[in-house]
């Protein structure tokens, strides 16, 4: 019947602890004759906590595979995912979207000129784009039709961000 060790002890680790002692002779694992500081380099001092380093690291990888045991139970595997963002789904999602949604007018702080709040669809970015000075009934059909004469300057400025 094969010996029981404890879990720390797997072949590489049991055969470094011999090899420590041989080399050591069970006494200064420096090899320094006399020993300068027993406390510390004393084969039997010196494997104590060289030994509880294994052991926390043990259980450290064991935590480790249990969360990503726990993780693999509990994940919705890919191929069984339907819906409005299966791979088909979401290239069609992504052709329809359009490239720009307009949030609001405002004026600028610093040069008092009128400017467009943009956000651009799947990110959390936010453009300013400045509108060019338009008359009065251009305006009040600007809000009217949420931004019909503006969308080529529009699209120009999200293209010119996409581009870089």
């Amino acid at each position: 019947m094969k010996p029981a060790f404890p879990k720390w002890a797997t072949p590489e680790r049991r055969r470094y602890l011999v090899e420590l002692f041989e080399r050591s002779g069970g006494f200064c694992v420096r090899g320094e004759r006399p020993c300068t500081s027993p406390l510390e380099h004393h084969y039997s001092w010196y494997i104590e906590p060289l030994i509880a380093d294994w052991k926390a690291s043990d259980s450290e990888d064991q935590r480790w595979a249990w969360l990503l045991e726990q993780r693999a139970m509990h994940r919705i595997p890919e191929k069984l995912r339907r819906g409005r963002f299966d791979s088909v789904a979401q290239d069609a999602f992504g052709a329809r979207q359009p490239s720009y949604y307009t949030e609001g007018f405002t004026v600028n702080a610093f040069t008092f000129t009128r400017m467009a709040k943009v956000r651009i669809p799947s990110t959390h970015m936010r453009l300013f784009v400045d509108v060019p000075k338009l008359s009065k009934n251009k305006r009040r059909k600007l809000k009217r039709y949420q931004g019909i004469d503006l969308h080529a300057q529009l699209q120009a400025a999200v293209q010119d961000f996409w581009t870089g």
